[in-house]
């Protein structure tokens, strides 16, 4: 799958089609050929996708193969390891990344045992407590989790 491929599943999200071309003022085909990889957009219709989405313009001709990164003005992405971030620190970002990202749910792990379903203040538990719970649940609650998830209804 091209760079621009993967551009546009990653903002679209399963948007059909011809929504996302509704939304952007080109073809519903134009989309299934970007989707697939045929054929980036042109650059008016690559920068009309990025401004509908919220992104960069730079960052989509990045993407479409029109720009490098470095010309582009895009600082090199460094490789993250995961296992050198604290626990409680990459929790917290998963949880703001869950609430401050549209349509996104945090799935509610049970509270862990002896923890108290509530704040202290009485308030009903966050988003952030949440995630935080379903971070130290235990392979086992996971593994049931996912169980859960994939039965049939």
């Amino acid at each position: 799958m091209s760079d621009w491929a993967k551009y546009v599943d990653s903002l679209t999200q399963g948007e059909s089609q011809d929504a996302v071309g509704a939304k952007v003022g080109v073809a519903g085909s134009t989309i299934s050929r970007w989707r697939s990889g045929s054929r980036p957009g042109k650059p008016a219709e690559v920068a009309a996708f990025a401004v509908t989405y919220g992104r960069n313009v730079l960052e989509a001709f990045v993407a479409a193969g029109f720009l490098t990164p470095e010309q582009a003005g895009m600082p090199p992405t460094p490789a993250i390891n995961l296992t050198e971030i604290p626990g409680p620190e990459l929790a917290k970002e998963v949880s703001r990344r869950l609430v401050d990202t549209p349509g996104a749910s945090i799935h509610r792990f049970p509270a862990r045992a002896g923890s108290d379903p509530e704040t202290s203040d009485g308030a009903d538990r966050t988003d952030q407590q949440e995630a935080a719970d379903a971070f130290h649940a235990s392979p086992e609650e996971i593994q049931r989790e996912q169980e859960e998830l994939t039965e049939e209804p």
